[in-house]
């Protein structure tokens, strides 16, 4: 899709260009109430009044970009407390640190009213020369980036052309090969929503390895939640649990994909008398942070934060450098920490 140019939001404005270009640029005599729709319907067009400059001079602003998103449903207190945000950002500084990169970061947050749409700034103004994307996009936002974008984007864990990946199907198999060797038979699956793409993988690689070894695990075991508010996955895991555990012949291990339901479930079976890990074993996909901040200290399948930006960033460089990337989509081997919330089940 062409870039939105001076000529499209005059027509869209019912004015003519002249005047578009004198309200954004702050040129010329246009009454405020006028120039303000003027530069509202240009954001909403996503217009990017450095593209042109840029695309002719090729200027660079030197700088690399990290753009952290996030859904209307948060607020600005939640977004430091977001499991990936802190390690993420730490090593995305680190290594702009080490190599000498300039960098801007950038905290977009989705909006619930469409027509309310920005684009981000250090993208649509030019600040930076490309960007590595954090979190999964609103489809306002994945539509700007795909359609009017014009610099290089490398993307963490969400689909796209040049994208990281934490290996998290590799993981979850790699920790139900040693829940296995410990002796655990039947082993639970609790991730989701499906919808995002490392939950979809992750799936994948529990399915691969309870088929490889043989394990008694039912279709009973396997819970996709609905929602990731705490109390959305207390309410779903509470009935599940309380089935389980009526009968004799119930999972000793469960594998779940975040550190949110890794807390809502600890919390639940230990309401219930059940003890971690005798009677439940328990590994998470988790950042090692919030791993090491559960009680009892949680056993995790880890992202390899500083592999993953390190491998970003260094394929942003090469795009705007405009070099051949021999790979397209990477994938970052997580790492396997067992702690306090596994053992071998009580029967062996």
């Amino acid at each position: 899709m062409a870039s939105v140019t001076l000529k499209d939001i005059a027509r869209k404005a019912g004015v003519s260009a002249m005047t578009v270009s004198a309200s954004l640029h702050g040129t010329g005599r246009v009454s405020a109430q006028k120039s303000a729709k003027i530069k509202k319907i240009a954001r909403q067009m996503g217009y990017q009044p450095r593209v042109a400059a840029q695309l002719l001079s090729r200027k660079r602003s030197g700088q690399v970009g990290l753009l952290m998103t996030y859904n209307p449903n948060m607020t600005q207190e939640d977004v430091p407390e977001a499991g990936y945000a802190a390690p993420i950002l730490a090593s995305f500084v680190q290594t702009c640190e080490v190599n000498k990169l300039p960098y801007h970061i950038e905290y977009y947050m989705a909006k619930h009213d469409h027509n309310a749409f920005i684009p981000p700034r250090q993208l649509a103004g030019g600040l930076v020369d490309g960007a590595v994307v954090v979190g999964h996009p609103d489809e306002m936002l994945a539509d700007w980036l795909n359609h009017h974008c014009q610099s290089p984007l490398v993307y963490i864990d969400e689909p796209g052309e040049y994208a990281v990946h934490s290996a998290v199907d590799q993981g979850i198999y790699q920790a139900v090969t040693e829940l296995a060797a410990m002796g655990h038979r039947r082993i639970a699956y609790i991730g989701g929503p499906s919808r995002y793409m490392t939950h979809a993988i992750g799936y994948e690689g529990f399915a691969k390895a309870v088929n490889a070894y043989a394990l008694n695990t039912t279709q009973a075991d396997i819970i996709e939640s609905t929602s990731a508010e705490l109390n959305d996955c207390a309410q779903q895991y509470l009935p599940i649990i309380t089935s389980w555990f009526k009968s004799k012949q119930h999972p000793t291990a469960v594998v779940v994909h975040s550190a949110v339901i890794a807390r809502v479930l600890i919390g639940l079976l230990l309401e219930r008398g059940i003890s971690i890990p005798r009677q439940m074993s328990l590994v998470a996909v988790a950042a090692h942070g919030d791993c090491k901040r559960t009680y009892p200290l949680l056993s995790g399948i880890e992202a390899d934060y500083n592999a993953m930006l390190d491998a970003s960033l260094g394929m942003l460089k090469q795009l705007v450098d405009h070099e051949t990337l021999s790979q397209k989509q990477v994938h970052i081997m997580p790492r396997i920490e067992l702690r306090d919330t596994v053992c071998p089940p009580a029967n062996v």
